[in-house]
C-alpha cells in the first residue's frame, strides 16, 4: 500500500512528464561553467513555473556527479526553491550517476503504476565537461536496452572538452556539444522541448525545437 503522503502531489490528477537532469559538478565545472548552469537551472525553472500545464505536468529530478554521485532532488513537479549546483571539485563518477538516474526513473515509473498515473516516456539528461573516471560500460548498455525498450529518452550534452568520443558511445542518439556558455539557450531547449511533450498526446511523437545552442 503507498503512504497516503507519497499520493498528495498526484490529487491534481494530471499525468506525468518525468526528467532527470544528471549534471557533472566535478572540480573542472568550477567558475564561469558553474555559474552560466545554475543560471540556466533559472531559465528552466521559470519557463516551467510560467507555464500552466506544464507546472502541473513535469516532475524534474537532479542527480550530480562528482568524485561521488548526490540525489539533490527527487522526482517533484517545479516550486519555489530552484535547484542550483551548490559547489564543484573532485573527478567525474558519470557512470555511477547515470545508473543513479536510471534507477530514479524505474522507482518512479513503477510508483506510476502502482497508482494508476499516466506518464510519458520519462527523459535523462546528461551534462557534463570532461571525460568518465569511473566505468560507464554498463551504464551505456543499461540506457541502450532503456531506449531500445522505448522506456526513456536519452540526451547527452558535452560543455567545453568533454569526451565526446565517450559521450556519443551512450546512445544511438549520439551527443550534442554546446556552443560555448551558452546554458540559458540550452535550458531554454529543454523547457520548450518538455513543455511540447507535457501538451501532447501520450506516445505522440513530437518534434523538438531547433538545436541552436550546439557548435558545429
Amino acid at each position: 500500500m503507498v503512504p497516503s503522503l507519497a499520493l498528495a502531489p498526484f490529487r491534481n490528477g494530471q499525468p506525468r512528464v518525468p526528467c532527470v537532469l544528471v549534471l557533472d559538478s566535478s572540480g573542472t565545472m568550477e567558475g564561469e561553467r558553474l555559474r552560466a548552469l545554475n543560471e540556466g537551472l533559472e531559465i528552466l525553472w521559470t519557463d516551467l513555473l510560467d507555464d500552466p500545464i506544464a507546472r502541473e505536468r513535469i516532475e524534474i529530478a537532479v542527480v550530480e556527479f562528482s568524485s561521488d554521485v548526490r540525489v539533490t532532488r527527487r522526482f517533484d513537479l517545479p516550486g519555489e526553491v530552484i535547484p542550483q549546483v551548490a559547489r564543484a571539485d573532485g573527478l567525474t563518477a558519470m557512470g555511477k550517476g547515470l545508473r543513479e538516474a536510471l534507477r530514479l526513473v524505474d522507482e518512479r515509473t513503477a510508483l506510476y503504476r502502482t497508482i494508476g498515473v499516466p506518464h510519458y516516456k520519462p527523459w535523462v539528461f546528461l551534462l557534463t565537461d570532461g571525460s568518465a573516471t569511473d566505468d560507464i560500460d554498463r551504464s551505456a548498455r543499461l540506457v541502450a536496452k532503456a531506449e531500445a525498450e522505448r522506456q526513456l529518452a536519452f540526451f547527452a550534452v558535452g560543455v567545453g572538452d568533454a569526451d565526446m568520443t565517450k559521450l556519443r558511445r551512450l546512445s544511438a542518439r549520439g551527443a550534442m556539444h554546446l556552443d560555448g556558455l551558452r546554458f540559458r539557450d540550452l535550458f531554454r531547449w529543454l523547457s520548450a522541448s518538455l513543455i511540447g511533450v507535457s501538451v501532447s498526446r501520450i506516445g505522440e511523437r513530437v518534434p523538438l525545437p531547433q538545436l541552436d545552442w550546439s557548435a558545429v
